[in-house]
């Protein structure tokens, strides 16, 4: 008998989903997904179909799995129509065969539908939905975080939200790095460098990168410290450069969130 239940815990960890998002992308419940993956359960085949598009698997094998379980003459037809040689059905006519040479991330080509745009053929409508667009800012125009003016944007970016941690492009823009304002963290870096920040970070860690705004001259990206109890802000030069640390004072009721922009969230070099 066909047994699929291994093969789509395999598939669910390498393609990075968890059982609840799995369950999500199916339409039933964890707990059931659960159930399937440990082999208590056999899917409907309508169920089976949709797990293997999750899945970006082979939707035939599915199907005769699912029929296989309830031995009709549904299911002779569909095993008398396998090729019992094929490299990704043989090592699935036993119970609890486990799955040998794992597929890459992107889908099979025969997965892949004549006609569909590029992008589609390479990724599910769900991963689509989860593109974030985010302006990419012209450099030194950093004035508007919430709604960037014409003038301040120079292109836009769409990142899927997994790459950020986020569902919501809510406070994320995006600012090319260059000699000016990459000056202090060339270490870390390039000019060229696409970087997304968050402008929305209601905390402020001194081991990220951030942008700040300095009283003269453009913002820049720097490593931060705090002193003289939150009154005075450090923008640390690189490690390779020499030059002293850069003040800037906190006071008159100017606080942090007054100077530091945001944190990098993601760095995009091209090369």
């Amino acid at each position: 008998m066909l047994s699929l239940h291994r093969r789509i815990r395999t598939l669910r960890a390498r393609r990075g989903l968890t059982g609840l998002e799995l369950a999500r992308r199916v339409g039933v419940s964890p707990s059931y997904v659960s159930l399937i993956e440990h082999g208590e359960k056999v899917p409907s085949e309508d169920v089976a179909v949709r797990i293997a598009q999750a899945l970006d698997d082979r939707e035939d094998l599915y199907r005769v799995w699912s029929a296989t379980a309830r031995m009709d003459e549904r299911t002779r037809r569909a095993l008398l129509s396998l090729d019992r040689d094929d490299p990704d059905i043989a090592p699935y006519l036993e119970s609890d065969a486990v799955e040998s040479a794992p597929r890459t991330t992107l889908p099979p080509p025969h997965v892949v539908r004549s006609g569909a745009p590029p992008l589609v053929q390479l990724f599910r409508e769900e991963a689509m939905a989860r593109a974030l667009p985010i302006p990419l800012l012209v450099s030194g125009e950093i004035s508007c975080t919430e709604t960037p003016a014409d003038h301040e944007v120079q292109a836009a970016l769409a990142i899927d939200g997994a790459l950020v941690g986020r569902e919501s492009p809510d406070g994320l823009v995006a600012l090319r790095v260059d000699d000016d304002n990459g000056r202090l963290v060339r270490t870390w870096l390039q000019a060229g460098d696409v970087t997304v920040l968050d402008c929305h970070a209601d905390t402020f860690e001194p081991a990220r990168i951030h942008l700040c705004r300095r009283p003269v001259g453009p913002p820049v990206f720097a490593r931060l410290s705090l002193a003289d109890d939150g009154c005075t802000l450090w923008l640390l030069p690189d490690p390779s450069d020499r030059t002293p640390p850069e003040r800037i004072d906190l006071a008159d009721g100017h606080g942090v969130s007054s100077v530091v922009v945001g944190p990098v969230v993601l760095a995009i070099r091209r090369w």
